[in-house]
């Protein structure tokens, strides 16, 4: 017979609540079975728990109730889409299945004495009934006070799940109530709620994973020097100006004893013999006027750079100034990036005519005309930028008039170069010297120095400009033909220590070993030029020039026309441009490149054919001004 539990009559606590438990474990409460738990209180309930899978539908009459469902739940039990909780407890025996509908039975009707405004609720069918789903909507005509409730979201947390069973070793105080019969369901003021998701179950959802960079107050700070106390402090470059550099260190004076003593005289020298102290005979033989620079691991060189206008000594500032020569030319060109517009204004000159600087970098010094210049203006900046050439500029258009002439009588060629000088200049002339016939000689609109490098060029020379004086450079492009320079002195010697940076660039060539020289119609000649050694049958093409009137300049043309077509390389080398260590390259050098250990070991060896001086003033990281100066030469070299 079910066990009914009414509520509202008979009992009465004598204080406190009632409370209802289920889920009571039989394993330790046997005397207790099922249908024998009612309860009668007309005290309201307090405590309302459940231990056990509670499914089905409670109707309960009762005054104003308030209820409180507590339940835990274990994440660690596996439970499947069905309800069989594995626990403690064993599985009841089956029952009748017109009464085992639902876990839960309905309890039974009260005395109509004690009937409420409540009517009985119908019961449900089997088909309605499920485990895991909540209750039917109840007809219209069957109505209660409280209608079901919208089922709860599967993302959303309850605060009533599906309450697990307590563990076998939990004891509860009161006793499992017996199930009711199914067809006794109604709608209590609680429905049966959903299964919760054991993931969705917190109040709270998943929190986002803050971020690695977290926003605080303060900026990020400004990195600071790394710093290192020590006895010294920093060295710092040399401000500008001009320095004698390192002192070496003096070494205490010898004491030799005075006296010299000899036993017998020298047979054969009735003269006096000269002794010559301080002179090691070990040290190799260094020609005079070759340049060895010594290997160092440090090279020690003070730099300094400016610019005066030659007329009042004003200071020019700017921020760079590259000053250059090459065989190609006659003259040193400059290019300087001004300090400014009020600087270009100091070179501008009266009226537009050309200004003359003098420019000084590591103690060598180059008097510049400034012919040309140019400026760009944009917001916030402003930039200058000016050129010049070497006084030799007077010589040349536009400042020389371009003549007309011809030579009617016999004469040398030193003669015709100095005929084309003005007044105060000379000519420093190395060239192999001939005569030249009557009316071979003509040019028509040329300058002075376009006739100049003319008959320089037919003598297989070249022109340059000396860098301070007004002097005109007449030399042989090769004092020796490259073929033959391994029995020469190199000019200098450069270690692979001292050099900066070096490159190196391939020039096709055809490697001719001839080529013919036709003079004109007044005197000319004609000359085959060969290559020593050589039959003379690759034939370079033929050069025809009115000035070959004598086989002394063809000679050195022919060389010159034979060693363009050679198989050769294009060196670059930049060097620190000091007077201690070679000081300023020049064009025309026989420079020889190789190492120094314990003498210097050649590797091969080059004509110098350009050098480019540079000279920049930029901020260093204290915000001071670091001056760089390097010189960059231009190597010809040959591999046949």
């Amino acid at each position: 017979m079910p066990t009914p539990l009414v509520f509202g009559d008979a009992y009465t606590p004598a204080s406190g609540t009632v409370n209802l438990v289920f889920g009571g474990d039989p394993d330790s409460n046997p005397q207790i079975t099922p249908g024998s738990v009612a309860g009668i209180a007309t005290a309201p309930v307090g405590d309302f728990r459940g231990f056990q899978t509670v499914i089905g539908e409670i109707t309960a009459v009762m005054t104003a109730p308030v209820g409180t469902l507590l339940g835990e739940y274990d994440i660690n039990v596996d439970r499947g889409p069905k309800l069989l909780v594995q626990g403690a407890w064993q599985t009841a025996a089956p029952g009748d299945t017109s009464q085992r509908s639902a876990p839960w039975r309905q309890g039974l009707p009260t005395n109509s004495e004690r009937g409420s405004g409540f009517q009985e609720a119908g019961a449900l069918t089997r088909s309605q009934t499920i485990g895991a789903r909540s209750a039917a909507r109840l007809n219209a005509e069957r109505e209660t006070a409280y209608q079901e409730a919208a089922p709860l979201s599967r993302t959303r947390s309850a605060v009533l799940g599906n309450a697990p069973g307590l563990r076998h070793m939990r004891e509860a105080r009161h006793e499992e109530a017996d199930r009711t019969q199914a067809s006794r369901l109604a709608l209590l003021a609680f429905e049966y709620a959903a299964f919760v998701d054991w993931s969705n179950r917190s109040r709270f959802q998943e929190a986002d994973p803050l971020s690695y960079m977290l926003d605080d107050g303060f900026t990020q700070g400004t990195r600071l020097h790394v710093l290192t106390r020590g006895r010294y402090e920093e060295a710092i470059n040399p401000p500008p100006g001009t320095g004698d550099g390192p002192t070496d260190p003096t070494e205490p004076p010898r004491i030799w004893p005075t006296e010299l003593r000899f036993c017998e005289m020298v047979a054969g020298h009735a003269s006096p013999i000269t002794l010559i102290f301080g002179v090691d005979p070990c040290a190799p033989v260094v020609p005079p006027g070759a340049i060895i620079i010594p290997t160092q691991e440090i090279y020690v060189v003070s730099n300094s750079a400016s610019m005066r206008r030659v007329s009042d000594g004003a200071d020019i500032p700017c921020q760079a100034v590259t000053l250059s020569t090459s065989m190609a030319g006659f003259a040193w060109e400059m290019t300087a990036t001004m300090a400014g517009r009020d600087a270009l204004e100091l070179v501008r000159g009266a009226s537009f005519e050309p200004e003359e600087v003098d420019v000084t970098i590591n103690g060598f010094t180059w008097r510049i005309v400034v012919d040309d210049w140019n400026t760009s203006e944009a917001a916030f900046t402003n930039a200058a930028t000016v050129r010049g050439r070497s006084r030799s500029a007077y010589l040349a258009a536009p400042y020389a008039a371009l003549s007309d002439g011809q030579e009617t009588s016999a004469r040398l060629a030193a003669q015709l170069l100095d005929d084309q000088l003005p007044t105060g200049w000379s000519l420093a002339n190395t060239m192999d010297d001939w005569l030249v016939a009557a009316n071979a000689f003509s040019w028509n609109q040329q300058s002075p120095i376009q006739v100049i490098q003319r008959i320089a060029a037919a003598g297989g020379a070249i022109v340059q400009t000396n860098r301070t004086l007004d002097e005109i450079i007449v030399a042989p492009r090769y004092a020796a033909a490259p073929w033959n320079w391994a029995g020469l002195t190199p000019d200098i010697s450069v270690p692979r220590a001292y050099v900066v940076q070096r490159g190196s660039q391939k020039v096709a060539g055809t490697g001719d070993n001839g080529v013919y020289l036709h003079g004109g119609n007044n005197g000319g000649v004609l000359s085959l030029v060969r290559k020593d050694g050589s039959a003379g049958d690759q034939l370079a093409p033929t050069v025809v020039e009115d000035l070959f009137t004598h086989v002394d300049p063809t000679r050195n043309a022919g060389i010159v026309a034979i060693a363009n077509t050679s198989r050769q390389s294009r060196e670059t080398h930049q060097l620190p441009l000091s007077a201690t260590y070679g000081g300023l390259l020049e064009v025309g050098q026989l420079m020889a490149v190789g190492e120094d250990s314990g003498g210097f070991v050649e590797d091969w060896r080059g004509l110098v054919t350009g050098v480019s001086v540079n000279a920049r003033a930029d901020r260093d990281d204290r915000g001071g001004v670091r001056l760089q100066v390097r010189q960059t030469v231009s190597v010809e070299r040959h591999y046949e």
